[in-house]
């Protein structure tokens, strides 16, 4: 396995003016000491934690960004890292004829937005459904005990610290002693409101001053979903389960006991989907019972052969049919339950009938459920249905690996920002917990990242347009360098330093050399077939072959800074490669190149995110 470290990888994100990443050879002195035992412990501990995306998919969005403003990432996607505040403006109306924006909000660089205390009630029916909103919030005290302030609350939550499993433990005996009867009636002192302006519709802000680390909300799911491509999975308990289908309306179920009460009244729905196991077919055994001995085994097995395929076929139709579970599970819900029916209704979902989702909702789920199902005949609920889920469905990992789509209709009114000061993390069984991430001073707007801040803006811009139907302009979106990282430059081929857009926002834009001696500029076009070239270099590439890694590593740094959000990508697969070997293997020069490449990560971690995300969490 070659261990070697590749040339120019020993990076240092200089300050200053230009922030631009300077190349330096890395110097082996024969007398060089082996780095501290601890220090590198230090960083296989932390690097072992950093999620490690998929390397051939974030290179194909990277290729394909560049070629258009609607390509790039797709799905629902949880919120991510780290902030900065109310940045975010739609684009011009007229430039956006599917606009349907992230909730009920949108970034701005507007004054602090009034509470509904002192607001005007927004258009129709949305005063009403604030004070939906703000009763959810006020329902979730049970799930808070911090917010009866610090005469009411127990001191354990002024632990910082306390991890989410613990926190919640504590708070389900808190509730369960009957602690939160106390102030069931009273008041409550969350740390955040429920707000609304005409630049960002309803969005929480800041009630006081929240501290970095603290727990802004706990907040369990309203209602859980598989997402829409998840594979075989158990629609009551979302484990994967692969053998066992409902004989009735053929979904998987780990087995009958999840096909119980829990999966009663979906089933009485679902079956008439006519996915359900076939009823056995004893005239086929009696037609061959009278065919002659030595055609009745061909006919047999040609017979298996057939159901076979057709279990096949009618396994696949299910899958095919998880975006129909989710709405109709939703619309059975709401039917029995005005609570949820009421907030359901509150969430933002804009309904663009000239668009291709509502199309694709028309025809595999509306159609479906209001035609063959039958769950409701108000095709226009069962359209807000969808627009709802699309919305505001956070993707929800769960304790046993797989992921679902959950609602969390107070967590679903913060803000997006790509530097936010709030982050989420979710717990075994889904529930959500929203920490500050920095300091966030009272009346500030409480923001979270909708989209994946290791992504490049072109990235990010791309899977904003396309998901949530905007465009965000915060700081760092505007910011060619992307805060001085240079994640999405490729270098000038004239001098070698980073290439800037022109204007970030525009992916059509222009390209200039960031060196104001060097005149090279470079189409929109250009620096997507930087992207392609790329791309065809990672085709088949094995994130965990070290000696693959640093060769491809090498061949890029000619063409990128080493801060490029591709060669961040390689560079942590590298080091996931050099934490999965025995200690005991691990030589100097693996060292020396776990530690620079620790090194670099951070630092560009660092710039991106807040002090107190997952990934750059002090």
């Amino acid at each position: 396995m070659d261990t070697q470290r590749p040339p120019g990888l020993v990076v240092a994100l200089v300050g200053g003016d230009a922030g631009i990443p300077h190349r330096q050879e890395s110097s082996r002195a024969s007398n060089r000491e082996r780095p501290s035992f601890n220090l590198t412990l230090a960083a296989i501990i932390l690097l072992a934690s950093i999620r490690i995306r998929e390397i051939v998919r974030v290179c194909v969005c990277a290729c394909v960004s560049g070629n258009s403003a609607a390509s790039g990432p797709r799905g629902l996607q949880t919120s991510r890292h780290g902030a900065e505040k109310r940045v975010l403006r739609p684009a011009p109306l007229a430039d956006r004829p599917n606009v349907q924006r992230p909730c009920d909000h949108q970034q701005s660089n507007s004054s602090r937005p009034q509470d509904m205390g002192g607001a005007e009630a927004p258009d129709g029916d949305a005063g009403g459904e604030v004070g939906v909103l703000e009763e959810r919030l006020r329902g979730l005290l049970s799930h808070n005990p911090a917010w009866l302030g610090q005469d009411g609350a127990p001191p354990w939550c002024a632990d910082l610290s306390m991890n989410h499993e613990e926190l919640l433990e504590r708070t389900r005996q808190w509730a369960a002693a009957g602690c939160g009867a106390q102030g069931a009636s009273g008041s409550i002192a969350a740390p955040m409101r429920v707000a609304h302006s005409e630049e960002l519709g309803r969005h929480l802000v800041a009630a006081r001053d929240v501290a970095a680390g603290e727990v802004v909300v706990v907040e369990p799911p309203l209602l859980l979903a598989l997402r829409e491509r998840s594979p075989p999975s158990c629609l009551t308990c979302f484990r994967r389960a692969t053998v066992y289908t409902c004989p009735a309306c053929g979904f998987f179920l780990c087995g009958p006991e999840c096909g119980a009460a829990a999966h009663a009244e979906e089933c009485g729905v679902l079956r008439r989907l006519g996915l359900g196991q076939p009823a056995p077919r004893p005239e086929e055994e009696a037609r061959l019972a009278a065919l002659p001995d030595e055609q009745r085994a061909q006919a047999r097995e040609m017979l298996q052969q057939a159901a076979a395929t057709a279990e096949q076929q009618r396994r696949l139709e299910v899958l095919r049919q998880y975006r129909l579970v989710a709405a109709v599970r939703t619309l059975l819900v709401m039917h029995r339950s005005p609570a949820v029916a009421a907030a359901v209704a509150a969430l933002q979902g804009r309904v663009n009938p000239s668009s291709t989702r509502h199309a694709n909702h028309q025809r595999r789920v509306v159609e479906v459920a209001v035609g063959q199902l039958g769950v409701t005949n108000d095709p226009a609920l069962a359209h807000r249905v969808c627009a709802v889920w699309d919305t505001n469905g956070f993707e929800v990992p769960l304790a046993w690996g797989n992921r679902v789509v959950g609602l969390f209709p107070v967590s679903s009114l913060l803000t997006h920002d790509c530097r936010a000061n709030t982050q989420q993390w979710f717990t075994a069984e889904g529930v959500v917990v929203v920490r500050a991430v920095t300091r966030v001073a009272a009346g500030d707007v409480l923001t979270t990242c909708y989209t994946d801040p290791q992504w490049a803006t072109l990235l990010r811009q791309d899977h904003l347009r396309i998901s949530k139907q905007f465009t965000c302009t915060c700081a760092r979106c505007r910011d060619p360098t992307e805060l001085g990282t240079f994640l999405g430059s490729p270098c000038c081929p004239a001098c070698r330093l980073p290439l800037l857009s022109t204007d970030p926002l525009d992916p059509q834009a222009p390209w200039r050399c960031s060196n104001h001696t060097c005149t090279h500029t470079a189409t929109a076009a250009q620096v997507a077939a930087v992207g392609a070239g790329i791309g065809a270099k990672l085709k088949g590439l094995t994130p965990n072959d070290a000696a693959a890694l640093a060769s491809l590593s090498r061949q890029l740094e000619e063409m990128l800074p080493s801060t490029h959000h591709v060669l961040m990508q390689l560079h942590v697969s590298t080091l996931k490669t050099l934490v999965a070997r025995d200690l005991r293997e691990v030589n100097d020069e693996d060292l020396s190149t776990l530690l620079a490449i620790s090194s670099l990560v951070m630092g560009v971690l660092h710039r991106l995110e807040q002090p107190l995300t997952r990934l750059s969490g002090e």
